[in-house]
């Protein structure tokens, strides 16, 4: 299976496209879900919350370190909010069912058969990262100290923000670390309440 690929600048960005792709869909029954391992949808579920969403049911989501279930987790988004699940039982994965599926990079081939979609996209992130290993970018960022940021707000000629960057940058042992957020909306209010969970005052 041949799957078109997406890439993000980071997990908010992904937050972004499946809220508008789930608003696209002219359906009281819309399911986007999305698939990843821990870190994944554990980012994508406090974006996703960040944006509005509320929690629907119960949200099966553990650190392997607790739970010793290293496969992968589904995000659901419905009307009725959020859910998350294992998607691996009694060693098989389940089926689900979505209009629209997201896979992250890291999931395995195998679970591809067992998603019943009208579409599916495979997706990454394109955070820049001076590490050999591209799909551990987000958690070497994570993990080390970041040294310095700096933050761009855009506004209209009235001073009226539009939105904002955030960027950060590590350098450790010889190693350097890029990450950067960014988030843009004519919601005035939503916006700052945004920026300033990051420490952004607008």
């Amino acid at each position: 299976m041949i799957l078109e690929r997406l890439e993000f600048d980071g997990s908010f960005d992904l937050a972004e496209e499946v809220s508008s792709v789930f608003s696209d869909i002219d359906s009281d029954y819309a399911v986007i879900s999305v698939y990843g391992k821990y870190d994944v949808i554990k980012t994508l579920l406090e974006d996703l919350i960040m944006i509005g969403y509320s929690i629907a049911n119960e949200i099966e989501l553990e650190d392997c370190e607790v739970s010793n279930y290293d496969k992968e987790f589904v995000l659901y988004v419905t009307e009725d909010g959020i859910n998350v699940e294992k998607a691996y039982r009694n060693n098989r994965y389940l089926y689900g069912g979505a209009d629209i599926s997201f896979v992250h990079d890291s999931c395995s081939s195998n679970l591809l058969k067992y998603i019943q979609s009208n579409k599916i996209y495979e997706f990454g992130y394109t955070e820049e990262c001076d590490n050999e290993d591209e799909k551990d970018c987000d958690l070497e960022c994570q993990d080390d100290t970041n040294t310095s940021e700096t933050t761009y707000i855009s506004r209209k000629k009235d001073g009226t923000p539009t939105g904002f960057q955030k960027t950060w940058f590590t350098e450790e042992n010889g190693r350097s670390c890029y990450s950067s957020f960014s988030h843009y909306s004519s919601d005035v209010d939503m916006l700052r309440d945004i920026a300033e969970d990051f420490g952004i005052e607008l």
